[in-house]
């Protein structure tokens, strides 16, 4: 997830709301087993947790895919109309990446 976000502070804060997301998971999952000696209800919750991650990571994976293809144009528009960009206001100077974090173009999502 750290990856996936920038700058800083907006890292600082996914980060800390993947943290906040685990912890509660780990609260609220002991009192799902209330029926023992099988635990009937916490293995099907359990499971069904599961894959619903499974499913959200192969959603975010092909997100993520398509937001670098479109960044990719993006990027190939820009070339051709303004050139590199390099120079100081321009639109890949170092000012406007840190400015623009992962909204920059040329910010490629991690999978």
């Amino acid at each position: 997830m750290a990856n996936n976000v920038q700058p800083h502070y907006r890292r600082a804060t996914a980060v800390a709301i993947a943290f906040i997301a685990t912890n509660a998971g780990g609260i609220v999952s002991p009192w799902f087993f209330t029926d023992p000696p099988r635990f009937h209800k916490a293995t099907s919750i359990n499971l069904a947790f599961s894959l619903g991650m499974a499913a959200s990571c192969v959603g975010l994976i092909s997100y993520f895919r398509i937001c670098n293809e479109r960044k990719r144009k993006e990027v190939q528009k820009l070339l051709q109309k303004h050139g590199q960009g390099t120079e100081p206001g321009g639109w890949d100077s170092p000012e406007e990446r840190r400015r623009l974090g992962d909204r920059h173009p040329r910010f490629e999502f991690t999978m």
